[in-house]
């Protein structure tokens, strides 16, 4: 994939690139830019650029649903690997554990409670530890894990109706990002 960007007006789905290749964009995001006052000083406000970023796919021969519909399915599963589905917050602080990493928290949260324990220390993306209630750690990784199979639901969802649309406009206009759920902010205070 080549990254790189476009102006808005510009931006087309499906480019003829020759006689037997053709490149597909999607856009991925828009590009915003520093507001700067009139002393040329950063307001610390962003505004919309007017340009995209977005991707390139060459594909080679006719370009058919099944090779739109590849793509498409990258992009979810990009999407759904994304800071914008796998993180959630604590204390306003960013976070995500995999599914291999709430299963053992989950196991040690329950070893350490048995023995005794009233509090644990939790780890950021970054690494900082935070020490936190233990019984209050286990509720949060609850709301997790069923934050991430809302997740997993609607994902399973989006490859579901992909692969089940037939004409190419359709599967270029499919919104992959909707119907995630909202993200969780969670607290370490007992409310």
């Amino acid at each position: 994939m080549v990254n790189s960007r476009c102006k808005k007006e510009d931006f087309l789905p499906i480019q003829n690139v020759g006689e037997k290749a053709y490149i597909i964009r999607f856009s991925k995001e828009t590009e915003y830019v520093p507001v700067i006052d009139e002393h040329d000083e950063p307001t610390g406000e962003v505004e919309d650029s007017g340009w995209v970023i977005f991707t390139e796919e060459m594909l080679y021969g006719e370009v058919t649903p099944d090779s739109v519909r590849r793509i498409r399915l990258q992009e979810l599963a990009e999407y759904d690997s994304s800071p914008e589905v796998n993180e959630f917050y604590v204390n306003d602080i960013p976070m995500w554990y995999n599914n291999m990493e709430r299963v053992s928290i989950d196991y040690l949260l329950h070893i350490e409670e048995n023995n005794g324990q009233t509090t644990t220390d939790l780890y950021d993306k970054n690494g900082n530890k935070f020490t936190v209630n233990i019984d209050i750690a286990i509720a949060m990784l609850a709301q997790v894990e069923l934050y991430a199979k809302d997740c997993y639901d609607v994902t399973t969802q989006h490859r579901a109706d992909l692969n089940a649309l037939t004409n190419i406009d359709d599967i270029l206009a499919y919104d992959i990002k909707t119907n995630y759920p909202e993200k969780l902010y969670l607290s370490t205070n007992a409310n």
